[in-house]
């Protein structure tokens, strides 16, 4: 028996009668489901919904909606497996704790896959919310990436951002697809960014990041002067485009802030908002 057929067996057993006794029953149906979604991996827009009966589609919900110590045991498994970079943030937005689980085929669609590991993703309550059971668009393409099947393209930067520094520094963001907008991965890219609505998530996020940046400089200025301040910048975006990869928000912003000389006079020269709040006080 597979490890993810087992966490079935494991859930099911773990129900009160008559209960387990019907999701056991089920397993043969499961186990055909779990190993035809392992073999359309990642394009998962040809899995057809399985016809159920209202009694079990309930019970496989059951798995999933009432805890138990095995399931409870398969969340656990699925964070640990995450890497230290990716287990601290949602991974669809990298943005939130992922404090909840999100089924990529919709548990309401797709009940057989309520505790299927390779269906739950970690992820924040607002990316939970906007995905709903919206996971393919009106031609049937997948709306989102999905973070353990999809092969994520690194080749080219089509996230950008700009800073406006004419009152408090602001951040927007964009995507330019370019050349790269016939290549498959790209255009579910900008499909995943614009059901989640990314590109403002991050402006709305990036005040903070950025007053963090300009306190950073500001301290660093008094020590290695602009020039090494901008030595360091690189640096860190050199090695933060080497972990978290040209897709991320916070690549695009040091970008950014290394493309606008007049932020990093500004944060050279004056002191950040909280700092500056203080010494009014």
């Amino acid at each position: 028996m597979d490890p993810p057929l087992a966490r079935f067996d494991a859930i099911a057993t773990a129900k009160q009668l008559p209960r387990s006794a019907r999701l056991l029953g089920l397993k043969d149906i499961v186990a055909s489901e779990y190993a035809a979604y392992q073999s359309a991996c990642p394009d998962l827009e040809s899995m057809p919904l399985l016809p159920l009966s209202e009694q079990a589609r309930g019970d496989l919900l059951h798995c999933y909606q009432e805890e138990t110590q095995p399931l409870e045991q398969l969340k656990a498994l699925i964070r640990a497996r995450q890497a230290p970079e990716q287990s601290a943030v949602c991974q669809y937005c990298v943005l939130n704790a992922p404090r909840t689980f999100d089924h990529y085929l919709p548990e309401s669609l797709y009940p057989q896959f309520s505790v299927y590991a390779q269906n739950l993703v970690p992820c924040c309550w607002d990316c939970n919310q906007k995905r709903s059971t919206a996971w393919r668009n009106s031609q049937g393409e997948r709306r989102h990436v999905h973070l353990y099947s999809d092969v994520i393209d690194q080749g080219v930067q089509v996230l950008f951002a700009e800073i406006s520094v004419a009152k408090t520094p602001l951040a927007t963001f964009r995507l330019e697809l370019g050349a790269a907008h016939a290549h498959p991965f790209y255009q579910l890219l900008h499909r995943h960014f614009t059901q989640l609505g990314l590109l403002k998530r991050y402006q709305d996020a990036s005040s903070a990041k950025l007053n963090e940046h300009h306190r950073t400089i500001h301290v660093q200025g008094r020590h290695f002067g602009r020039k090494g301040c901008i030595h360091v910048l690189r640096e860190q975006l050199a090695e933060d485009r080497r972990v978290l990869g040209p897709h991320n928000w916070k690549v695009a912003l040091l970008q950014a802030m290394l493309d606008t000389p007049e932020f990093i006079q500004l944060a050279l020269d004056t002191p950040p908002s909280s700092e500056t709040e203080k010494d009014g006080t």
